[in-house]
């Protein structure tokens, strides 16, 4: 695994920390990660990757971490790295899948007795996806900008989403 519940213990994917919710974030994660990663590069380059960061092979490791290029148009790639993307499109549908909870009388939202929740677009939840798919777009751009180095590559694009 790349991304760990305590990751999510404090920084800017920081969600409420405490034994239930390492649970729901470990499971969030192991049904999201191997899934973005696929997505992201397809499933030979992401197992080709997950040998390479093991190997410390500088091909993945330069997708792994955080870069600055410039592409042939010159426009800038921008990646904060493969860990902080993955943390933010997990910390996204964690808060999609905490938002409302399905009960026996439907969906329903929690509040507590002395505070109520924002609402779903003020809870930066895009603001989040969108410095994800930043990430996400660079590193596929990167690739594509390097075929060479990557024939394998089959990822797939991903487009922004309105709040729900």
């Amino acid at each position: 695994m790349i991304v760990v519940a305590t990751d999510f213990e404090n920084g800017k994917f920081k969600a409420a920390f405490n034994e239930d919710t390492v649970l729901d974030l470990t499971a969030c994660i192991e049904r999201y990660e191997d899934r973005l990663m696929s997505e992201l590069l397809g499933v030979e380059l992401f197992a080709l990757y997950t040998l390479g960061v093991i190997a410390v092979d500088p091909i993945y490791t330069k997708i792994q971490l955080q870069f600055i290029e410039q592409d042939t148009w010159s426009n800038l790639l921008v990646s904060n790295g493969v860990k902080d993307m993955l943390q933010g499109f997990i910390w996204c549908e964690y808060q999609r899948e905490i938002y409302s909870q399905t009960t026996t009388f439907g969906s329903v939202k929690n509040k507590g007795e002395n505070s109520d929740n924002v609402s779903f677009p003020a809870s930066m939840y895009q603001i989040k996806y969108l410095e994800s798919l930043t990430t996400y777009d660079a590193i596929q751009q990167y690739i594509l900008e390097n075929e060479a180095i990557y024939p394998t590559f089959k990822g797939l694009r991903k487009y922004p989403i309105l709040p729900i």
